[in-house]
């Protein structure tokens, strides 16, 4: 089993010599020698182990050798990263645009900001950093700054979509909707396969009311990708806001179908339904509404009262009476359902 022992010795030598390598004559070799002796040692204990195990046909204490071996080798290769770091200056901006990225991931917005930072001390025509800065920033609502940052990152990388489609958030976010819109046609020049560039366009017109544009842009969002759900329910509520009731039930069938647990689909589905006169389908679709709702807690009680309208004309009075007790509970809906449960109860 000579052989063994002289190609995976080598292998540890190899594995060593690229660590010093790299670390040049920039790392100060005195901080790690107690650790690479260790290692050293231990890698050569693992080889003599692995060879006496193959020599007694043990394959057992040479498997538990060997993944031991792996273990040791790996922590050898992240010194060599650890090294590399040290001794080049691209490596470490990189690494922190890395540990930045981890931070954002986690939400730790103001330490990704700084792990940002400290990337483009090291590298600052790096523009990635620039656009996650951007991002980072406006998540919390430092817009001036999250401008500034990402129009950086468009100068430096023209190309990218990515910059453009932040950038017009944040003017969405200031209200600047015309800057927003245009941001996000530039970042559609860059790149038109982006859908949700579409849908940015089509929301900002939605909360204009202006619907046949919000149906424009919803529509292109939905013809680059059929099963965006988003799209969909965007699409079937400007449908419904036009009176447009097949169409807009047609778009928001599909929406659950796509999306069965998607509480705001069924509730834009029961809004076409109700007003377009199909009420056993409202309340099925508003249950299930309010079956789904997670995170929308704001559409509880507009669906109540959809429901409750679907009872009311399908000559049900006690479950119509449930149902706009239930949405009186929001004080954004108290007064109208008091004024339809003091109808209902007069009829």
């Amino acid at each position: 089993m000579y052989w063994v022992k002289r190609f995976v010795g080598l292998m540890v030598l190899v594995s060593l010599f690229t660590v010093f390598a790299i670390a040049g004559a920039q790392t100060t070799k005195v901080e790690y020698e107690s650790k690479i002796a260790q290692l050293t040692s231990r890698l050569q204990e693992l080889v003599d182990k692995m060879t006496q195990a193959s020599e007694q046909r043990n394959n057992d204490a040479y498997e538990t050798a060997k993944t031991e071996y792996e273990t040791v080798k790996l922590e050898v290769t992240k010194l060599k990263e650890e090294y590399a770091a040290k001794g080049s200056k691209d490596a470490q901006g990189k690494k922190y645009y890395n540990d930045g990225r981890r931070a954002f991931q986690t939400r730790q917005f103001e330490r990704a900001i700084s792990l940002f930072d400290q990337s483009i001390g090291l590298l600052p025509d790096f523009a990635k950093a620039y656009v996650l800065k951007g991002y980072a920033l406006r998540r919390m609502r430092k817009y001036p700054e999250a401008e500034v940052s990402l129009i950086k990152a468009i100068e430096l990388d023209p190309s990218d979509y990515l910059p453009h489609s932040y950038l017009g958030g944040v003017y969405k976010a200031i209200s600047r909707n015309d800057d927003a819109i245009a941001q996000y046609k530039l970042g559609l020049k860059k790149d038109s396969t982006q859908y949700t560039l579409h849908y940015q366009i089509a929301r900002i017109h939605a909360g204009e009311k202006d619907w046949k544009k919000a149906t424009v842009a919803f529509e292109q969002a939905v013809e680059i990708n059929p099963q965006y759900s988003n799209g969909l329910i965007g699409l079937g509520h400007a449908y419904t806001e036009q009176s447009k009731f097949n169409k807009a039930i047609d778009r928001l069938r599909t929406a659950t179908t796509l999306d069965a647990k998607n509480g705001m689909a069924w509730y834009r589905f029961s809004d076409a339904l109700i007003k377009s006169g199909k009420y056993q389908e409202t309340i099925t679709a508003g249950k299930n509404a309010l079956q789904n709702i997670g995170r929308n807690r704001n559409i509880k009680a507009p669906v109540n009262i959809n429901i409750g309208q679907a009872y009311e004309n399908l000559g049900d009075k006690a479950n119509a009476l449930k149902y706009y007790t239930d949405a009186k509970k929001d004080r954004r809906y108290t007064q109208w359902a008091n004024w339809a449960i003091e109808k209902l109860k007069k009829q």
